[in-house]
């Protein structure tokens, strides 16, 4: 009887303190589901969950508020109960696509809110049992309606920056074409002029002494002759002009490489290049920019510049072996 009664009060222990332990499991899983519901309700996103046939079976209350409704009225309805036909479509096939793939999707796509469309970024995932079968999906979403105002504010800004950086240059050309234009007819034909007249002189001079002079002033003209028709050259390089941008940048190789000193590789892909005036000389003024630099600040002993067209785009590459650069710069237009 003893051992009877025993059993029966360590039975009735082990009650006791399996029904301590579901009490505190399921103590445990309010208060998770607790901070569950308080993290979704308190997210700025909208997130909601359905099941493996597109219904709805719970969101927070962001949704909620976008449809009009209070959470708990969203389970067991569909994107048809709220949406135009041609969208919750759209919306299903999207839910289609990510449980049949298992993969998570990321996309930007226009959503209806109050009667108002807005650009908004979702995260669509699909949400897999314990044998990881796909039983439904979870999806956020924000709006990034003010973020993609923004970026296509600063895009319009950036391309009213390169329309002025391209009127700037077309404008310094300008001027540089004029200069350019004034010392070759008027200062170039005066220095020639006096050049001819000095050796007339000296042709007529018989003392040894005025000839010597006459040398010596001869030899000051041609090298004033020859350093105004290197400036009016870069100031404006008619063979830009005449024959594009790959004959002026490899006529510009050509010239550093002389003045210099430095062993400079041009290489031109000779295909089609279509590139208008504006831009021509914007680019030639950049590659003679960063040639200088090279020249000044880089030590280098080797520099390649490359000049090559891919798909739609114009590349040019300039590359040396010095220090304190980059390696390689690229423009593509």
């Amino acid at each position: 009887m003893k051992e009877s009664t025993s059993k029966s009060n360590h039975t009735i222990d082990q009650l006791r303190k399996q029904i301590t332990q579901h009490k505190l499991i399921e103590e445990t899983l309010r208060k998770s589901e607790k901070k569950y519901s308080i993290l979704l309700e308190n997210l700025p996103q909208r997130i909601f969950h359905k099941d493996i046939h597109s219904v709805y079976v719970s969101c927070n209350k962001n949704y909620a508020d976008d449809l009009n409704i209070n959470p708990e009225e969203i389970a067991g309805k569909t994107d048809y109960d709220f949406y135009p036909k041609e969208l919750a479509e759209k919306y299903r096939a999207d839910d289609k696509k990510v449980m049949k793939t298992g993969v998570i999707k990321m996309i930007e796509e226009r959503y209806v809110k109050d009667g108002e469309k807005i650009i908004v970024q979702t995260v669509q995932a699909p949400i897999k049992d314990e044998r990881e079968k796909v039983v439904g999906i979870l999806g956020i979403f924000w709006d990034i309606t003010d973020r993609k105002k923004m970026e296509k504010k600063i895009n319009t800004y950036q391309k009213n920056l390169k329309a002025l950086a391209l009127q700037l240059t077309s404008f310094e050309e300008h001027e540089r074409k004029n200069l350019a234009t004034f010392l070759h007819d008027r200062i170039g034909e005066l220095l020639l002029t006096l050049k001819i007249k000095l050796e007339m002189f000296a042709k007529s001079a018989s003392r040894e002494e005025n000839n010597e002079e006459l040398r010596k002033m001869l030899t000051l003209m041609n090298q004033l002759i020859e350093d105004t028709r290197s400036l009016t050259y870069e100031l404006s390089p008619a063979i830009l002009y005449q024959l594009g941008l790959g004959a002026g940048l490899e006529s510009l190789v050509e010239q550093i490489k002389e003045q210099s000193g430095i062993m400079i590789q041009f290489k031109d892909d000779e295909l089609p290049k279509p590139l208008d005036n504006d831009m021509s000389i914007f680019l030639y003024r950049s590659v003679h920019e960063l040639l200088i630099n090279i020249l000044k600040h880089a030590k280098a002993r080797k520099v390649k510049v490359s000049f090559e067209r891919n798909n739609n785009k114009v590349l040019i590459s300039v590359e040396d072996d010095g220090v304190g650069f980059t390696a390689s710069r690229r423009y593509a237009f």
